[in-house]
């Protein structure tokens, strides 16, 4: 009865640790997609300066959202500091990942 206490406590833990950092690989392959689909792919001068594709823009938004919905679901079904801190560190990822898009937008001429 013990080791089945011991288990739900420890496994528990190590199963939530293994679903964020899977979470978060996820989230970091996702982000390289999003970050291909807003680069200016136009040859020429616009390789000097380049701006970032619409449909682009509405995969990066729409990334940083999925990715960090499940933490601030998490949030709601249990709120404590952890759960807070989470969802409080995927939102400002998600946002920082958005505007370093934006404001750093990729270049390269096909």
């Amino acid at each position: 009865m013990v080791a089945q206490q011991r288990w739900l406590r420890y496994g528990g833990w190590a199963l939530a640790v293994v679903a964020v950092t899977g979470w978060a690989v996820v989230g970091f392959y996702l982000y390289v997609l999003a970050a291909f689909a807003a680069s200016d792919t136009r040859c020429g001068e616009y390789t000097r300066n380049p701006q970032v594709s619409g449909e682009g823009a509405i995969w990066v938004i729409t990334t940083g959202l999925i990715w960090a919905t499940p933490f601030v679901i998490l949030v709601l079904v249990r709120r404590n500091r952890l759960t807070i801190a989470l969802a409080t560190i995927a939102v400002l990822i998600s946002n920082v990942a958005a505007i370093s898009i934006f404001t750093h937008p990729a270049a390269f001429c096909f």
